[in-house]
């Protein structure tokens, strides 16, 4: 029990680089649920987000935090520079997916950020 307690308080940032990666899952999963019908590019990558959180929920190592930060960060880099991310968030007037664009940012900016605290070294007090 001890040892639980001590490799969650060692990743005290993992539980909002879950819930980042739960918000890209909703958002994928919303793309495909209500905007576009059986999306595969973006089922598969809700997947990929949902496992990940699974992962964090379930395994509390240091690999699995690195992985989601890298995940994240990749994410959020691919999908700034992507044409068509650009182009929907320049014009909003596809509020579906407008928004499912900004939630997926959003949620991976909160997780890169996170993610990468959470492998930080902690000083102790």
């Amino acid at each position: 029990m001890e040892r639980a307690q001590s490799i969650r308080s060692s990743f005290p940032y993992a539980a909002v680089t879950f819930a980042g990666f739960l918000v890209m899952a909703a958002a994928a999963l919303w793309k495909v649920v209500f905007l576009g019908g059986f999306i595969v590019p973006a089922l598969v990558t809700a997947v990929i987000f949902l496992a990940i959180a699974a992962g964090l929920a379930l395994v509390h190592a240091r690999w699995i935090v690195a992985l989601a930060a890298a995940v994240a960060v990749l994410t959020l880099v691919s999908s700034a520079l992507a044409p068509p991310v650009r182009y929907i968030l320049a014009k909003p007037e596809a509020l579906g997916e407008f928004a499912t664009t900004v939630l997926t940012l959003a949620g991976a900016a909160v997780a890169a950020v996170a993610g990468v605290l959470s492998l930080l070294p902690r000083r102790q007090a």
